[in-house]
């Protein structure tokens, strides 16, 4: 049975507060009640459509094929000041499937979800897969390498939620973004607060004609909440991030956002007054909410092996990590170690089997500054000479075919003993970035430029005065090089993202990323 495994630094992580009831529930694994139920209302329904689906593709005579039927739950809380301004629930369900003949994918989906339904789709999948066979050169077709082998996995996967996000009243997601906006709009000078929730969950049964039957459940929300300050003839904001984790309500009682309210208001009007650096080189500190968004960007969409090998280059660019560079490029210095983990306690991305039914895992992508690893599928892990994909493929909605996807990926922490405040301190000149704003990165994922939701000037060794309109811009190996300290565990936090493009048509995934704070020596600062 697939284990999760804790990331670094949340062995104790513990939620507070948490009634009895929802307690028990994470402690058992249970599932959100909303997504246990079977698509179709009964097991035996869910199973018909499952058996009807796999024996036309197999009447077809396709030499492959899978199929994703499900349930896609998703619902959205919108707050402006104290006022709820937006409440969305949206469910809907159906069926993908997936053919290989010929060596050439074919894929159709329907919200039909009868036995003519199901099976209408699986022609048709296999339908086009023979049409863009007729028309393709076979020496580009996936039958002359075949598919990385996985076992035909009989399973079942949940992730736990405590308190389901779907069964809650509208008001026990609204009420703690109002008593936290409540606080801010007391204050002088904070003239708006908004804020959301958004929340996922789905239902999965993959099936496929190798034999594979995985049924799975998954849940993740995001939360957020920004103050906006006039001040000094001028505005500017600080937002409040929760992270975009796997579970239940419990993640927005433990954001605590009115207890962050005084500090975020603070900020923004701190912000107002503040000065823009002056254009220049510095030493940086990010903190790892600021990281996130940076790793993602130039270590997890560079790494997605289908975009190394082109598949993306029609929509969203490449990669410069090419498929020569695997093994022997320094992607950042020594102190510099990227695991992507698919199995971590809380990831976005831990669903337990990825959508071609292969068990989600944990590998590594840069060790020691040099890139090792790749996220892969089924079909582009024999790039690399993989014997298995290592469970990054992924499909947002049942109504998708799955592509690979960044997966949970994190900085490891320093390995020595090292707090934020002691990294501040041993750093004569620079600037301290908290939280994660703007950014723009190029279609090889080469040259970028991010921003930062609060600054501080560091002058001998101490945060000093706030600044404003904090813009570092890099190229990501370069940036990566320039990393000569990182903070240990006890300082590790899990930020996730809730809505990473990619594909076409365009899909929106779900992920973690993970890091402790970490320094970056003369990075260019201003535009």
């Amino acid at each position: 049975m697939l284990q999760f495994e804790d990331a670094p630094g949340y062995a104790a992580f513990r939620f507070r507060d948490l009634p009895a009831e929802a307690g028990a529930r994470l402690e058992r694994g249970a599932a959100s009640p909303e997504l246990e139920r079977p698509v179709g209302g009964s097991a035996a329904h869910e199973a018909m459509l499952v058996e009807a689906a796999l024996a036309e593709l197999k009447r077809q005579g396709v030499s492959f094929g899978d199929l994703r039927l499900g349930r896609d739950h998703s619902r959205q809380v919108l707050m402006q000041d104290e006022n709820l301004a937006t409440h969305n629930v949206f469910v809907s369900a159906g069926i993908g499937i997936r053919a290989l003949v010929h060596g050439f994918w074919g894929f159709s989906a329907s919200s039909e979800l009868t036995p003519e339904g199901v099976r209408r789709a699986a022609a048709e999948a296999a339908a086009m897969a023979r049409a863009v066979a007729a028309v393709t050169p076979r020496e580009l077709g996936i039958e002359a390498h075949g598919l990385a082998a996985e076992p035909a996995h009989v399973a079942r996967f949940d992730t736990p939620v405590g308190i389901c996000p779907f069964e809650a009243p509208v008001n026990a997601i609204a009420e703690p973004f109002r008593a936290a906006a409540a606080l801010g709009l007391a204050v002088p000078g904070i003239k708006k607060v908004q804020a959301f929730a958004m929340i996922f969950g789905r239902r999965r049964v993959f099936a496929s004609t190798e034999g594979a039957h995985i049924t799975t459940t998954h849940c993740v929300m995001d939360t957020l909440q920004r103050y906006v300050a006039v001040a000094k003839g001028t505005s500017a904001y600080r937002t409040i991030l929760g992270t975009a984790m796997a579970g239940g309500l419990e993640h927005l009682a433990e954001a605590d956002f009115p207890g962050q309210a005084a500090d975020a208001c603070r900020d923004a009007l701190a912000k107002c007054a503040a000065p823009k650096p002056e254009p220049g080189r510095y030493d940086l500190i990010l903190d790892g909410h600021n990281l996130a968004l940076t790793m993602h960007e130039t270590v997890g969409h560079p790494t997605e092996l289908d975009r190394v090998a082109g598949y993306e280059l029609g929509f969203a660019g490449g990669s410069f990590a090419s498929l020569d560079k695997l093994g022997t490029f320094r992607y950042g210095s020594p102190l510099v170690n990227f695991t992507a983990n698919n199995r971590l306690r809380y990831g976005a991305a831990s669903q337990g089997y990825d959508d071609e039914g292969v068990e989600c895992q944990a590998f590594p992508v840069i060790r020691e500054g040099i890139l090792v690893g790749y996220g892969s599928n089924r079909e582009t892990a024999r790039l690399i000479g993989q014997q298995r994909a290592n469970g990054t493929c992924r499909a947002t909605g049942w109504a998708d075919p799955p592509i690979v996807r960044i997966p949970n990926l994190f900085l490891e922490p320093g390995p020595e003993r090292l707090s934020l405040d002691d990294l501040v301190r041993d750093t004569e000149s620079g600037i301290l970035m908290l939280g994660r704003d703007s950014f723009s990165i190029d279609q090889m994922r080469y040259n970028f430029q991010f921003g930062a939701d609060m600054s501080y000037r560091i002058r001998d060794g101490k945060v000093a005065e706030p600044l404003r309109d904090v813009i570092y811009q890099s190229i990501s190996p370069e940036f990566w090089g320039a990393c000569d300290a990182i903070c240990d565990a006890s300082e590790w936090r899990m930020h996730g993202v809730f809505n990473c493009g990619k594909g076409q048509p365009t899909q929106l995934s779900k992920m973690m990323h993970g890091a402790a704070p970490a320094r970056f020596r003369q990075i260019r600062v201003g535009y």
